[in-house]
């Protein structure tokens, strides 16, 4: 999908978007392109999600991060940055001026000049989007600014051909976006959807990892871990799997999974579960 298009990637938290993601970006090399990760759900305003966007390139080979340097230092956009400075081994940062983060809407641009004419193609995954949308939302709740800002990501989308966005959350940006009457400014994303394991994957999935810690699980009480779950998330899963390594009983009995289901519905455990309760508020009103 994305040799054509860039990509909103929907799917429930705990499905293993962040994993998926990551690996993408590993993989790309052999793709025959450059790509980055990064998450932007801690960024301040749109130009601290510009720096982060910059960052995340700067991360790549030295080949990279000195072409993109140089196009700072030697073109007029060194008038909108304040310093390039060299970070580690290789790689480079970049601190944009005080008079370019007033204008939001240039700082962008700025960001879409300094990936143009590089003759690699780009991967940009980008996490918790929806996230920094609703910051802007709470910063400005007009949502002009968030409108603006979504615009302006557009239009970098559209004058970057060579590069690819794989964007994503722990909600949906189709979800906020149409919330807040701006779902036009993400019409050019094909969708796509990550959904839970099926029961085969999802018992292939409890045999490995019982295989790794040589745990002996019967068939009978692996398909009573999954009937009781119902939603077959990684996470939760993996969750059920880490109980299972702490009890005392061997071997572990159908009527053992009962009690640790029981266990971890109690309240000191609120805290694996309570994050749905909070995101129905913040994203869906």
């Amino acid at each position: 999908a994305l040799d054509s298009d860039s990509l909103l990637l929907l799917a429930p938290r705990r499905v293993g978007k962040t994993s998926l993601m990551k690996h993408l970006v590993y993989l790309a090399h052999d793709k025959g392109c450059q790509a980055s990760y990064l998450t932007v759900e801690g960024a301040a305003d749109e130009a601290d999600f510009v720096e982060r966007l910059y960052r995340a390139v700067a991360e790549n080979p030295p080949n990279i991060t000195k072409t993109l340097g140089d196009r700072v230092a030697d073109s007029s956009l060194g008038t909108w940055v304040n310093r390039v400075k060299k970070v580690g081994a290789f790689g480079v940062s970049i601190e944009l001026t005080a008079e370019l983060k007033k204008h939001r809407p240039e700082s962008m641009t700025v960001f879409g000049e300094l990936l143009s004419g590089l003759e690699t193609p780009w991967l940009l995954a980008v996490d918790e989007l929806p996230l920094f949308i609703l910051k802007l939302l709470r910063l400005d709740d007009s949502g002009k600014r968030a409108v603006s800002f979504l615009h302006n990501l557009r239009e970098l989308r559209q004058n970057q051909p060579g590069v690819r966005w794989l964007f994503a959350g722990s909600i949906g940006l189709d979800t906020v976006t149409v919330r807040y009457n701006m779902a036009d400014t993400i019409n050019d994303l094909r969708l796509t959807t990550l959904g839970p394991f099926s029961i085969h994957s999802a018992d292939d999935f409890l045999q490995a990892l019982a295989r790794s810690y040589e745990l002996d699980l019967h068939s009978d009480v692996r398909r009573h871990i999954l009937n009781r779950l119902q939603w077959l998330l990684p996470y939760y899963i993996q969750l059920v799997f880490s109980e299972l390594l702490d009890m005392d009983n061997r071997p572990i009995r159908v009527t053992d999974i009962d009690a640790l289901f029981e266990a971890l519905l109690q309240p000191a455990n609120k805290n694996y579960f309570d994050y749905w309760r909070q995101r129905l508020k913040e994203a869906l009103g």
